[in-house]
């Protein structure tokens, strides 16, 4: 947390019986600029986001937990794509967002193209954080490999309940967003790491480019997938830039 910024404000939205965690930073009457919409990755958390909220003040911030993350709900089922989408509409209703900067990383990049695809109107840009325009079936091989991975200090078995993990790879189905992001008409920032370990390859990277008219990439050199590697310096001076450019020229 920045020196002398406000910790964010801890929230909850439900979409049916499942309670879902966000963060907002920004009071009412303090924050500039139109706000911007968090929306994790495979394992991360509204927590994870605080630095970058911090970064960002006054502009307005909302981080969201989805389900089977966090302190939000995990149901035993429940883990489709569309379950994911319906998750982030709830966030946006309960937070009262009207049009907003989304900014997705990792898998979370496939749950806020189902969204964006779906509620154009509502984007004033879209940030996407290494990861192509797909929503990917899962194998049951993934699984263990998975659980035992780590990310930023964390194995995935730390930050996640395994029988959650489960259910997203059983329901995971593959659906392409790229013939979809015509309907995408806002400015788009593709974040992609240099290093190995992306998981945005530079020709997935150049499609975005080919679909999105209004797009423009940002390779992080030195970097894999990880964009917070050296604390999120990078990240959140690249989001500043890219936002302040993408509401004076629209």
């Amino acid at each position: 947390m920045l020196e002398g910024s406000t910790p964010p404000i801890e929230s909850w939205a439900h979409n049916g019986s499942v309670r879902l965690h966000h963060l907002r930073s920004g009071g009412e009457g303090a924050s500039q600029g139109t706000p911007v919409l968090f929306i994790p990755g495979m394992s991360q958390i509204a927590d994870d986001f605080a630095g970058l909220m911090a970064s960002l003040a006054p502009r307005g911030c909302v981080a969201a937990t989805l389900r089977g993350r966090g302190r939000s709900d995990v149901p035993q089922s429940g883990y489709t794509l569309e379950d994911h989408v319906a998750d982030i509409e709830a966030v946006v209703a309960q937070s009262g967002l009207g049009r907003f900067h989304l900014f997705a990383f990792s898998r979370g990049v496939a749950y806020a193209l189902g969204y964006g695809v779906s509620h154009p109107d509502r984007l004033a840009s879209l940030i996407i954080g290494d990861y192509p325009g797909h929503h990917s079936a899962i194998s049951p091989e993934w699984v263990d490999a998975f659980l035992a991975s780590t990310f930023q200090g964390k194995t995935a078995r730390e930050r996640m309940p395994e029988h959650a993990i489960r259910a997203i790879q059983r329901e995971a189905r593959q659906i392409l967003f790229w013939d979809d992001l015509a309907r995408v008409n806002c400015p788009v920032l593709i974040l992609k790491g240099g290093a190995e370990g992306s998981l945005l390859p530079m020709d997935q990277a150049e499609r975005y480019l080919r679909a999105l008219p209004d797009a423009r990439l940002v390779v992080f050199d030195g970097f894999g997938h990880d964009l917070w590697a050296d604390g999120g310096i990078r990240l959140a001076e690249t989001l500043k830039e890219f936002l302040a450019g993408a509401e004076r020229d629209h």
